[in-house]
């Protein structure tokens, strides 16, 4: 079972504590929230920052409220998970936006029942970092010895 989180619009508060967690990490989340009457499926390594800057422009520019957001466990594969979503919900999709003509509780509903694979690959990214930043020092050191 996939594991996320609800958050009502005044627990918006808690996203920035998960935010804070999630900075110098490669985690990022899957969130999708309540975007007027469409839903928004997102992903992003700043959580909080990004649903305020969407609360912001939907007030300011489209006069969109934002109501529940679900925000999944931090996993490495956001960018991945959130385009199987995508496609998952691509008949329910607004145009060529990140919107969809779903409910929020009929999305809850789906997304708990959907195989996806979030991982964790922290462990495998630093070493592929560490390795890449070893090759770069020894190819602009040369045959020096640091």
């Amino acid at each position: 079972m996939n594991e996320i989180k609800i958050f009502e619009s005044s627990e918006m508060g808690e996203l920035r504590i998960l935010e804070k967690r999630l900075v110098s990490t490669y985690l990022g989340v899957v969130y999708a929230l309540e975007y007027g009457d469409k839903l928004k499926i997102g992903h992003s390594t700043r959580p909080y920052t990004r649903i305020m800057a969407l609360k912001r422009n939907g007030e300011k520019y489209g006069k969109v409220s934002i109501g529940r957001v679900c925000i999944s466990t931090p996993h490495t594969n956001h960018f991945e998970i959130e385009r199987v979503l995508h496609e998952k919900f691509l008949d329910y999709r607004v145009g060529n936006t990140e919107l969809f003509d779903i409910g929020f509780d009929e999305f809850i509903r789906c997304f708990e029942n959907t195989t996806l694979n979030m991982r964790d690959d922290t462990e495998k990214i630093d070493a592929k970092a560490n390795s890449f930043l070893s090759n770069i020092k020894s190819f602009i050191l040369g045959g020096f010895n640091v």
